[in-house]
């Protein structure tokens, strides 16, 4: 998908816009739903209140689990209350899009009506159009009976995108051409896995399946861009303990998400360093294959430095040192991370943190705090690709941005 809107990296624009998400949009979400589904039923006020109640519960259960967490009271009841919120979260998300377009389809209609109506009036000297009683009762039978079949809709894309995301992921293969390409580097293949968030929904067994589709790819080095799991790695640590036994004839790469800051980051490189990776916080590493080179670089989250100092993503540093190299490959967690390596003369920059907008429609949000969403793309003189990510996060729901571990081939440029 093209870059379409990008509102900058400003911490400021991200921080008011989850602040928006969480506190003023979801709730109105909830709020519509219960206003265009409740107010049309024939229900008495007794089973619209009760009705309110549920949609009320269903909202607030994320929130429960939070709590839960936060004062760990009980982990096991918060996990389920979070998947649950999760999945409900996703559900009313989907069946706000359904309603909104049919009453926009309702609201359409209704104007063209009222247009031909005051038109025909016009001849007879009387422009005034209102609903009659029975054209008022008729738009709310219509409006009852569409909520029945949009709710076994969103119903029926709920349990699909659960079915997608708790599927293991497909292999995307794509081929990157660089100009400089020398002949021993031709072929050059390299194993993406990004954004697994290991937690509330993605256990040992799936990780497993992860790493057989890994390594059934036998690639030349395998890379990790952050965001592993969702928990502390004392928690997680049987989950991820099969990530060991990933393979790479070269070395296995891993970089921060802003997901590892948020569960101990420490913990975290010290888990990932004692499962056979190699982090690059601000670093590289050169490989060598016959008398050609590759340089692989890596930096930390971009927003790495409002939880550690030390963590600021920066190139300079990452390639201080460096040697003369025939290909250039920097991974970073953000795609935003572009604007700043495509001016330090990289071939490739790898990203996810995306997940592809996971859930459609809303990947067009995603799309107002990274400049690019899923695929590879052409930053001036330098390829990205962006994952849509090996495992899901929020609702355990993917529509339309299914989960892949990625083979990327390093051609020569015709």
């Amino acid at each position: 998908m093209a870059r379409v809107l990008y509102l900058g990296n400003k911490d400021s624009i991200f921080s008011y816009m989850f602040f928006a998400f969480v506190y003023i949009i979801v709730p109105l979400v909830y709020y519509y739903v219960g206003k265009r589904l409740i107010e049309p039923a024939a229900f008495n006020r007794g089973k619209k209140a009760v009705a309110w109640l549920i949609i009320l519960f269903v909202f607030l259960l994320p929130y429960s689990a939070r709590y839960l967490r936060r004062y760990d009271l009980s982990a096991s009841l918060a996990e389920i209350l979070l998947i649950a919120g999760y999945i409900g979260l996703g559900f009313f998300g989907i069946l706000f899009i359904t309603i909104v377009t049919r009453d926009v389809i309702l609201a359409l209609v209704w104007l063209v009506r009222k247009v031909g109506k005051i038109v025909e009036n016009i001849s007879r000297a009387n422009s005034r159009f209102t609903d009659t009683p029975q054209n008022m009762e008729r738009r709310r039978f219509l409006v009852h009976s569409s909520n029945l079949g949009l709710l076994a809709l969103s119903g029926g894309l709920t349990g699909y995108g659960i079915h997608e995301a708790t599927t293991l992921p497909g292999i995307v293969r794509i081929s990157v051409p660089v100009k400089t390409l020398p002949k021993d580097m031709e072929g050059f293949r390299i194993v993406q896995i990004t954004d697994l968030h290991v937690g509330q929904t993605i256990k040992r067994k799936y990780v497993a399946g992860v790493v057989e589709i890994a390594n059934e790819l036998n690639p030349d080095i395998l890379v990790l861009t952050g965001d592993l799991a969702e928990g502390r790695p004392g928690s997680l640590r049987q989950d991820v303990a099969c990530l060991s036994e990933l393979q790479a004839k070269s070395g296995k790469f891993f970089v921060t998400g802003n997901h590892e800051y948020y569960h101990g980051v420490n913990g975290w490189l010290k888990e990932i360093h004692r499962l056979g990776f190699q982090v690059l916080m601000n670093a590289h590493r050169v490989i060598e294959r016959g008398t050609a080179r590759l340089l692989v670089a890596g930096v930390p989250d971009q927003r790495a430095h409002r939880f550690d100092p030390n963590h600021a993503p920066d190139l300079r540093k990452t390639l201080k040192d460096a040697p003369e190299c025939h290909v250039r490959i920097l991974l970073a967690h953000r795609p935003q991370a572009i604007f700043e390596s495509s001016q330090h003369g990289f071939d490739l920059q790898l990203s996810g943190h995306t997940h592809g907008g996971q859930i459609f429609p809303f990947n067009y949000m995603t799309l107002l705090l990274e400049p690019y969403i899923s695929g590879l793309h052409l930053h001036h003189k330098t390829w990205i690709y962006v994952s849509r990510g090996t495992g899901v996060w929020g609702p355990p729901m993917r529509l339309g941005a299914p989960a892949e571990v990625t083979e990327i081939t390093i051609v020569k440029a015709s």
